[in-house]
């Protein structure tokens, strides 16, 4: 019996490691391209494009008067030309009648598949300068929003075409004191 196990068990070994891999021209190559799946290594930014607020949520709770107040929220979100896979997103929220559009631009370093941090650099332009939104105590002014730290998120793009993310825009609807969800289109 035991004439027979160890033959048998080294040809398991040898086949299990003819199909591991090892000993292929490149599996551990640093300059194979088998890294390519890593969001920080030679790649573009996935979520480069125009993306439209079409929904937000508070925890599972639709907040239609979101769009009362901002009639439009739109991101452009671009690769950095780093080659890293991280980007840059302009942002911008326009009230009802174009009584006061923001804009703000924002760095998304890529942490993970669908991980990001950014980094708020605060507001960019007001138009027209000093506005405010509706219902609104506060007076658009450039540098207002910008945060020193970056704040993780994560972008879930399993649905072809849309972004769903928890607590973007967290502050600007402080009655949520769940979580605020919004989804992106792609335009």
């Amino acid at each position: 019996m035991y004439r027979l196990a160890i033959p048998m068990f080294l040809a398991l070994v040898c086949v299990a490691c003819t199909n591991s891999g090892l000993g292929d021209a490149g599996v551990l190559d640093s300059d194979s391209d088998s890294d390519s799946d890593d969001p920080g290594v030679g790649n573009q930014c996935k979520w480069s494009g125009d993306w439209l607020l079409t929904n937000v949520k508070c925890s599972s709770f639709d907040i239609d008067e979101w769009f009362e107040k901002y009639a439009t929220s739109r991101m452009v979100i671009s690769d950095d030309g780093t080659g890293s896979g991280n980007c840059t997103v302009d942002f911008n929220w326009r009230a009802s009648q174009d009584a006061c559009v923001e804009s703000e631009t924002w760095t998304m370093t890529v942490t993970g598949p669908n991980e990001v941090d950014i980094l708020f650099g605060g507001i960019t332009e007001c138009s027209p300068s000093d506005c405010v939104f509706p219902n609104d105590a506060e007076t658009c002014l450039v540098g207002d929003r910008s945060l020193a730290t970056p704040m993780s998120f994560t972008f879930d793009d399993s649905t072809q075409g849309e972004i769903l993310t928890a607590g973007l825009l967290a502050p600007a609807w402080e009655q949520c004191t769940l979580d605020l969800v919004t989804t992106w289109t792609q335009q």
